[in-house]
């Protein structure tokens, strides 16, 4: 057979091929078959068109038609509309009118605003930064003078004084309240002044 193969480089290539180099391997052939329902299907499919063809026997059946009636809201909304569109309809004298367009332009007071508005924002946008001086922050934390020292310090003094207090040390007192009475005259002159208004 060898010798029957036309000489062509790519017939000798195939001839001189080293075939110990393959791997073995089976061929298995697929042939996909249909699967149960499918066959089943397509058995029903058969038969149904079997019995059209053959002319198969039907029973006769009164074919009921349900009529849904509209609700007494959808007359309404129906009555509603077929009376507004035959007014709309119905010839109608009315008087001829000019619209005025009226478009009001902002007064001067508001125009100047919103430039100042323009021009403000303007600036913050487009303020360089180079523009400013180098300034370093100092930090001031100024102490108490002498005098407010002292001050505050009798503060302190005084008032741990009156909070450590040994009230054992005090003396019972009684207290007397004095209510001194109007004399005779003062009573006499208000009763007058009393009168008189």
């Amino acid at each position: 057979m060898a010798s029957q193969l036309p000489t062509s480089p790519i017939a000798g290539a195939i001839n001189s091929f080293n075939k110990d180099g393959l791997k073995p391997t089976e061929t298995a052939e697929k042939n996909p078959l249909p699967s149960s329902a499918d066959v089943k299907q397509e058995k029903t499919h058969q038969n149904i068109l079997a019995e059209v063809e053959g002319g198969a026997k039907l029973r006769h059946t009164d074919t009921k038609e349900k009529i849904v009636l509209p609700s007494a809201d959808d007359v309404k909304q129906e009555k509603n509309r077929q009376s507004l569109l035959s007014e709309v309809e119905a010839d109608h004298s009315l008087k001829k009118v000019t619209t005025d367009e009226k478009n009001p332009l902002p007064d001067n007071d508001a125009v100047q605003a919103e430039k100042k508005h323009q021009q403000f924002t303007s600036g913050i946008e487009g303020f360089s930064k180079d523009q400013l001086n180098k300034a370093e922050t100092a930090e001031k934390n100024p102490l108490p003078g002498t005098d407010a020292i002292a001050a505050e310090k009798k503060e302190v003094e005084m008032r741990t004084g009156i909070e450590q207090y040994n009230k054992e040390n005090m003396k019972h007192t009684d207290t007397q309240v004095k209510q001194v009475l109007p004399d005779k005259d003062t009573i006499e002159q208000e009763r007058r002044n009393s009168l008189n208004e």
